[in-house]
């Protein structure tokens, strides 16, 4: 035995470790010494003319020795195992840098004590070493010392501590310690004090039930029924969890005055508080009962008539999208749901993307009807009355009962983007056009150099070669507006004799004139600020062109 958990491999195993290897050693070495008493007896009664006449003394007084120093050493490593949960342990609260302070040199204090067994010259299993009883007396004296300091800090954080979970989270962290029979003696002063934080926070609670339940604060991502339950849940969860805590910390502490009488109003409250989340679940079966199977009824589609367009809307009643978060919320808290709820939920996946895939296709169709133009809507119009055709089916024959909505959501999705894609191929020419234009805009027809005066031969050098670059510039931009012209014929599918087609190259002409123009006035007021003395004194400019003004009397004369 004294091979099996020596002194030496004690220290370099975890401390657990080697606490379950005494345990275990123990249970060897009494089962051993009970097994020889139980065939002693044997023997004596089976055998009284010759009984075993050892004496128990000289039989064992060495493996009492043995046992003796192995419950001390057992004790040692379960102090060890104990105190070292100090090392991680933070306090918090307003106190907390000072106690954790005071925890962390208790802990170092701790350390120190245990190395005059790590450290010892003997083996501390070796019952021949009578130096262990001493050192573990002093051991045992330090150990007391430290559970006094240490029970003054972990009261002093209770005292600290605002919420009754917050003691109990306290007594978590100091788990294991706590059994411990000084630090015990001094927290069990303090269970008055606990009774009456939680009977504070049973009145609280109360207040806050009763304040609330008529109209209960509910997230924003929470339906009403489910979302007043888990209202109700977290008023339960900080009522039961302290009470369940307290239960744990010993019957004497319920059984006094005060503690019967928060039991009695802890049973009231949780009694309201049961029928308040009953109350809200059988209010939600009634209603889903006469809502559900209803409202699948419906139309997959619907229009409004009293808009300046018809738009389209996606007509999945708002209840039936309520009754679905219900019932995955409720699933959540472990609360059984109608049977009839729960066949509309089965499908709840298959309603999502199918009011998101027709939520997709009215967003795109009334985008289209909102940016068709008057002049668009003619190339357009077999395609949008094809659609509309289509449609149909969506407003008038299917609803979410129906087995071919995918197909229909299938096939109108293909149709409104094919219809799409044209008007915004279209748009997309003109857009480029648009910006052909700007670039003439942007680049005008004199290029000069500001910090220059030009005779006037220089300056008609300079306009001659910025005109003919620039006309360059503008015979190209032509061949690509005639390109995105002619491309929106390809796209659109029309004769360019139609009528309709006619009137959209109008259109797209009067933008190209009304750029031109733009382009003109630009390089028009370009040069009219050149001979601005007011513009060309502000920004600093040279003049642009150098006119002589020559004496010849008796005349003046300009020259050039």
């Amino acid at each position: 035995a004294a091979t099996f958990v020596s002194g030496e491999q004690l220290f370099e195993m975890e401390p657990q470790d080697a606490v379950d290897s005494l345990k275990v050693c123990l249970k060897v070495s009494v089962t051993f010494k009970s097994t020889y008493f139980d065939y002693k007896a044997r023997a004596s009664t089976e055998c009284p003319s010759n009984p075993w006449r050892f004496q128990n003394s000289a039989l064992f007084s060495r493996l009492d020795s043995f046992l003796e120093r192995c419950h001390d050493v057992l004790d040692l490593m379960q102090t060890i195992v104990q105190f070292s949960k100090l090392e991680k342990i933070e306090v918090g609260g307003t106190k907390g840098k000072a106690l954790t302070s005071s925890v962390q040199q208790i802990y170092t204090e701790f350390l120190n004590a245990t190395t005059v067994f790590k450290n010892a010259p003997y083996d501390i299993m070796n019952v021949e070493h009578k130096q262990f009883d001493d050192d573990f007396y002093a051991f045992r004296c330090n150990i007391n010392e430290l559970e006094r300091r240490l029970a003054s800090v972990i009261v002093q954080a209770f005292d600290d501590s605002t919420t009754v979970l917050g003691c109990f989270k306290l007594f978590d962290s100091f788990e294991g310690l706590l059994e411990r029979e000084i630090i015990l003696s001094d927290l069990e002063k303090k269970n008055t004090d606990l009774l009456n934080a939680y009977a504070e926070d049973l009145k609280a609670v109360q207040e806050i039930f009763i304040l609330g339940k008529d109209d209960p604060p509910i997230a924003d991502n929470a339906p009403p029924h489910a979302g007043a339950v888990t209202w109700c849940r977290g008023l339960v969860e900080r009522v039961e969890d302290p009470m369940n805590r307290l239960k744990g910390v010993g019957k004497a502490v319920l059984e006094s005055e005060e503690g019967k009488e928060i039991v009695r109003a802890h049973s009231a409250i949780m009694a309201s508080l049961r029928d308040f989340e009953v109350q809200h679940v059988d209010n939600w079966c009634l209603e889903q009962e006469s809502t559900g199977t209803e409202k699948l009824k419906q139309n997959l589609l619907r229009r409004e008539e009293d808009q300046e367009h018809p738009y389209l809307r996606v007509n999945f009643d708002p209840a039936l999208v309520c009754l679905l978060r219900e019932v995955k919320y409720f699933t959540m808290l472990k609360i059984e749901v109608p049977e009839s709820a729960m066949s509309i939920y089965a499908k709840n996946e298959t309603y999502r993307q199918q009011t998101g895939n027709l939520d997709l296709i009215v967003n795109i169709y009334n985008s289209m009807l909102a940016t068709l133009l008057d002049v668009e809507q003619p190339l357009l119009q077999a395609k949008l009355d094809d659609i509309d055709k289509f449609l149909q089916k969506g407003l008038k024959h299917l609803n979410w009962k129906s087995h071919a909505i995918n197909e229909f959501v299938s096939s109108t999705m293909t149709k409104v983007k094919e219809a799409n894609t044209i008007l915004q191929t279209i748009k997309s020419n003109v857009k480029e056009t648009q910006v052909v234009l700007k670039q003439f805009t942007d680049q005008l027809m004199i290029d000069r150099n500001n910090t220059k005066t030009y005779t006037i031969e220089q300056f008609q050098d300079m306009l001659k070669k910025s005109i003919a670059a620039r006309y360059t510039v503008v015979q190209k931009g032509g061949g690509g507006i005639h390109e995105h012209l002619a491309n929106s014929n390809a796209t659109v599918k029309v004769s360019k004799t139609n009528e309709n087609w006619r009137r959209y190259v109008d259109y797209v002409n009067q933008i190209v004139v009304e750029g031109l123009c733009e382009v003109t006035l630009a390089s028009a007021r370009y040069f009219k600020n050149q001979v601005d003395e007011a513009f060309l004194s502000n920004n600093d400019i040279n003049p642009l062109l150098e006119i002589q003004l020559k004496l010849a009397p008796p005349h003046a004369v300009f020259t050039p």
